[in-house]
């Protein structure tokens, strides 16, 4: 990788293969020849469907697959602009609006919000979904709306005049237009080992910088153990190459997942609380703010606000405790009562609203993907998930 005219080889051949691929499903696909995208398109002898029912087999192996609705639009909005939300989908779409292209994705993760300029009294809304890798489908759990707007509106910062559900009692049909061979994957040189670390970070060696902030774990999931020696081992190496040795080290913990059942994020969680095991570092955690299904969370102003409260705390001495309630310890004593010892809690420790307290203590925290966060310092800072390992206390006290 040294060899730059090696790697644009790659490159260009990963491009190549992506433009063929396109081009031939483009070329076979016989909902483009017959404009099934059309709104005057009979599409009576199609299957049907709820938008919010992702478990149909057609959607489960690589190919194209059509997806047509009618939703009807109260009297008073018709006119106005609107902002289509209809989540996240595996793996491309293409959603057309009355037979007019609105917005287009090229993979999964990003959620699909397409402006429509003027909302008519009846909106045929056709998903052309095309499935690279064989697990197809919109993802479960996700509400699909309409946020109406006035025209003259900017989206991002008024209020809206209302929702739109096209979930209910829309019926969507379905049909698949062709089955395809699976997409190649690219070759990310970014997942290279020390390929980021010389391209991106090395030749920054000589700045100046006050601290650092590292969110990053989701690809560790399928194989959590060591990471936190790799975590620790990174954060050394950075404040070796700045020259900065006590520069303030924040890792963001993983939010809440529930797609991938064959991964270990609570395994990972744990092994990102390695960081504070190194002086002036603190984990920010955020596993009560990401959504179940959707592996990058919309949320990332609290994960924002809660990293510049460590920075502000470490790195500018706010006063402000810089982080939730962590744990390394606990203890059992000789009347077998379980003490769990808390930092971060000097101002005391309480359970959020709602919630109740467990009646059997618990050594295992938030030990799962999606867990309730139901401890919390006065700050409103959420304890970080923990797994720790119960001491008796004559055992401690030796």
């Amino acid at each position: 990788m040294r060899n730059d005219t090696f790697v644009e080889r790659i490159r260009q051949a990963d491009a190549r293969n992506d433009a063929e691929y396109d081009r031939e499903i483009d070329e076979y696909d016989t909902g483009l020849a017959q404009r099934w995208n059309a709104p005057e398109y009979d599409d009576a002898d199609w299957s049907t469907m709820r938008l919010t029912d992702t478990a149909q087999p057609e959607l489960r192996q690589p190919g194209v697959i059509w997806i047509r609705g009618t939703v009807r639009v109260p009297r008073e909005f018709v006119g106005k602009s609107g902002v289509l939300n209809f989540g996240t989908m595996q793996d491309a779409d293409e959603i057309y609006v009355n037979g007019t292209l609105i917005g287009q994705t090229g993979y999964q993760y990003p959620p699909r919000i397409y402006r429509i300029d003027r909302l008519d009294d009846t909106l045929q809304i056709t998903i052309r979904l095309k499935v690279h890798y064989g697990t197809g489908g919109l993802t479960s759990g996700k509400t699909h709306t309409i946020t109406v707007f006035e025209p003259s509106m900017d989206a991002a910062t008024s209020a809206p005049l209302g929702v739109i559900d096209c979930d209910t009692p829309s019926t969507w049909r379905f049909k698949r237009s062709m089955f395809f061979r699976m997409r190649r994957q690219d070759t990310f040189f970014q997942y290279k080992p020390a390929a980021p670390y010389n391209a991106v970070l090395a030749p920054w060696g000589n700045a100046h910088v006050t601290g650092f902030v590292w969110y990053q774990g989701e690809s560790n999931t399928y194989e959590p153990r060591m990471y936190g020696d790799k975590l620790v081992a990174l954060a050394q190496c950075w404040r070796e190459l700045f020259t900065t040795p006590n520069a303030p080290f924040f890792a963001v913990q993983l939010p809440n997942l529930a797609l991938e059942p064959f991964h270990d994020w609570a395994r990972l969680r744990n092994e990102q609380r390695r960081i504070m095991t190194l002086a002036n570092t603190a984990l920010v955690t955020t596993a009560d703010v990401g959504e179940d299904n959707d592996l990058h969370p919309t949320d990332k102003l609290t994960v924002a606000e809660r990293a510049a409260t460590a920075a502000m705390a470490l790195a500018h001495h706010s006063g402000e405790e810089p982080m939730g309630p962590f744990t390394w310890h606990a203890t059992l004593s000789r009347d077998n009562v379980i003490f769990i010892h808390f930092l971060y809690a000097e101002s005391g420790l309480r359970i959020r609203d709602g919630y109740r307290a467990p009646t059997i203590p618990m050594i295992r925290y938030a030990w799962e993907e999606c867990p309730d966060l139901i401890l919390e310092n006065r700050q409103g800072l959420p304890a970080s998930p923990f797994e720790i390992p119960l001491v008796r206390e004559d055992e401690d006290m030796a």
